[in-house]
Parts: C-alpha cells; structure tokens; sequence
C-alpha cells in the first residue's frame, strides 16, 4: 500500500472530519491541504480568491501539493473539492498516495453546507446553488477516474464513513 492517503470530493463530503479520524485510527499524521495554505501565507482561502482570483489559488494549491508530499513521506492529506480540477494535481495525488473519495448526493452536500460558518470559509458557495450544482457535475468524472477507493457518504456519519475507509483499505 502507498504509505499516504489523500481525500477527495465536493465541498462538504467530509473530507477533513473523516481525513482526522482515519489520522488518529492509523497514527499517521494529518494534513488539511487549505490550512496548509491559509498557514504558510498567513491569509484565508476566501480571502486570496477575492483578492487574486480563482486561478492564482489553483496554482498556490499545485505548488503546495507537490510540497506536501515531498515533505511528509507518510500521510493522511484532506484536499480542497477543486484539487482535481489540474490533471497536473490528479497525477501528483495518484503518484504519491492512495486516493479516497467521499461521493455524496448534490442535495445532501448541499445540506452539509447550510450553515452560515461555511459561507465564510468557503468562497464558491456565494455562487448559488445552480452555479455549484454546474461545479459538482463538471468534477464527478474526475472524482470518479482518479479514485482507488469510492465512498459513497449519504446518510451516514462521520464515523460510519471512517470506519468503511479502514475496512476498505484492507488493514
């Protein structure tokens, strides 16, 4: 087995909740890739997409990803939704790590992230429902193709979908 894990999928699948509890389970160190970010440039996500733009944080991501990895030889990375977006990030997560995705419904995501404390993290959401339903179709295939493992997480809870993650790694 790679010795990294890297989680993938829409905002809200629970990409980092699930990414800490396997972290603890496996004793392999966490890392959420945004507060990675946010850390080394001493500024939140929501505010380098308003002041730079969407492209400029996709390249920060790819740079940041390709640092991670060569940093930590053992890992349990939580990725932001967009990371599959660069074919440059699909093949750096595939290369170095086994990669998760938590698939969930539209209309469950969408109810994962109702509460007001994620509109204030995440920049995309002030794009409306319509505009984020576009987004979540456009990156499913390439969820999908990338993906050693899919999860589908509606209706379950956190650890329910944690431990689904370690039965299906084989451990």
């Amino acid at each position: 087995m790679k010795s990294s894990l890297s989680f993938i999928g829409f905002m809200g699948s629970g990409k980092t909740s699930v990414g800490r509890e396997v972290s603890l389970l496996l004793e392999i160190p966490f890392l959420d890739l945004d507060d990675y970010i946010e850390k080394k440039l001493r500024t939140s996500i929501y505010d380098i997409f308003e002041k730079k733009g969407e492209e400029y944080f996709r390249k920060l991501e790819t740079d940041a990803l390709r640092e991670v990895f060569l940093l930590f030889p053992q890992l349990i990375l939580s990725t932001g939704g967009g990371i599959v977006i660069k074919e440059e990030n699909r093949k750096l997560l595939k290369e170095n790590s086994k990669i998760i995705y938590l698939k969930g419904s539209f209309e469950n995501l969408m109810e994962r992230l109702e509460i007001e404390e994620e509109y204030k993290k995440r920049p995309l959401l002030k794009k409306g429902k319509e505009e984020l339903l576009k987004l979540w179709t456009a990156r499913l295939s390439l969820y999908e193709s990338c993906a050693d493992i899919i999860i589908n997480i509606d209706n379950k809870t956190i650890e329910e979908i944690t431990y689904e993650v370690i039965r299906r790694l084989n451990l």
